[in-house]
């Protein structure tokens, strides 16, 4: 919209009049602390880890049959119902896989090399977090 146009369209509507009202920038973003509040406000509170490592654990002790009942349930919150999801799906492997790290860590792999007089050395490596 050309300044002629946007000029036109507030003339007559108490803009000519308070040009302090106009608002150029538009409305203002929302802040995630905005968000972080009105959650707050309807109940929502926060989840700690220790939350996410219980609901692991107890998601390895459930039948598959469970499983399918929390993903399609629509009033579970949509974290749980995501991880059933993909703990049914052809993937389900690698999901386990990422959740028992995450519950438990990576397991520590060593490595045995042996130098040029026959000294065996052992290197311990632990995988990084991502």
């Amino acid at each position: 919209m050309s300044r002629e146009n946007y000029e036109r369209t507030i003339k007559n509507k108490g803009f000519d009049k308070n040009p302090n009202n106009i608002n150029r920038k538009g409305r203002p973003r929302r802040l995630v602390s905005s968000i972080i509040q009105d959650l707050k406000e309807k109940g929502i509170v926060q989840v700690k880890a220790t939350d996410i490592i219980e609901a692991f654990e107890m998601l390895f002790n459930l039948e598959s049959k469970e499983i399918a009942e929390i993903a399609n349930n629509d009033n579970n919150p949509y974290f749980i119902r995501r991880v059933a999801k993909e703990m049914l799906s052809g993937k389900g492997f690698d999901i386990i896989e990422r959740m028992i790290d995450r519950v438990h860590g990576k397991p520590k792999q060593a490595t045995e090399i042996t130098g040029k007089d026959g000294e065996n050395l052992t290197v311990n490596f632990v995988p990084a977090k991502k």
